[in-house]
């Protein structure tokens, strides 16, 4: 049977079902569907039409919206975003200021690299079978990412640090291609 805390939030057409735990703080809003045994608490927002189901946890201040679906076994937690028609799924971690965002797809944890500034870097396969880079409202290709920093950051000291993350992010993918 679900549970729903003193605290927590559960607003619109939302809905928790089957063993679902929504505690803390938590926001649970629009056409958002909470199901199976996952947790949603904390002070974090499932919102939108957004689903998060099997035994996943979404906690801290994560925000899940858009069409996005949090599933399987994944945790969402810190600050992290997953939004858009995004998926995480598996056991992927998705965790600090990391941003899931477009059709990525997670099923394993993503490689994030927080720039000196604090901007989180994350590099991950979408729906479409191509990789793109996330980072805060940024949603790239990796040529299109490293063509738009060395435009906006090539003459700033952020310009070497943020090419460097992504020949790491780069580098990160060979190696999870090599794997499969």
């Amino acid at each position: 049977m679900s549970y729903i805390g003193p605290n927590a939030t559960v607003t619109g057409n939302a809905t928790v079902g089957g063993n679902a735990t929504v505690t803390g703080t938590a926001t649970v809003t629009g056409d958002a569907t909470v199901t199976g045994d996952a947790t949603v608490g904390g002070n974090a927002t499932v919102g939108a039409n957004a689903t998060v189901g099997a035994d996943a946890r979404v906690t801290d201040y994560a925000i899940v919206t858009g069409n996005a679906t949090v599933s399987g076994n994944a945790r969402v937690t810190g600050n992290a975003i997953v939004t858009g028609n995004a998926r995480v799924t598996g056991n992927a971690r998705v965790t600090g200021n990391a941003t899931v965002t477009g059709t990525m797809i997670l099923d394993r944890t993503p490689m994030t690299i927080t720039r000196s500034d604090g901007y989180t870097f994350l590099y991950a396969p979408c729906a479409d079978g191509i990789w793109r880079v996330s980072a805060g409202c940024r949603y790239f290709t990796m040529e299109e990412a490293e063509a738009h920093w060395r435009e906006t950051r090539g003459d700033t000291p952020l310009g070497p640090e943020t090419m460097i993350i992504l020949i790491a992010l780069g580098s990160w993918r060979l190696l999870c291609e090599d794997q499969i």
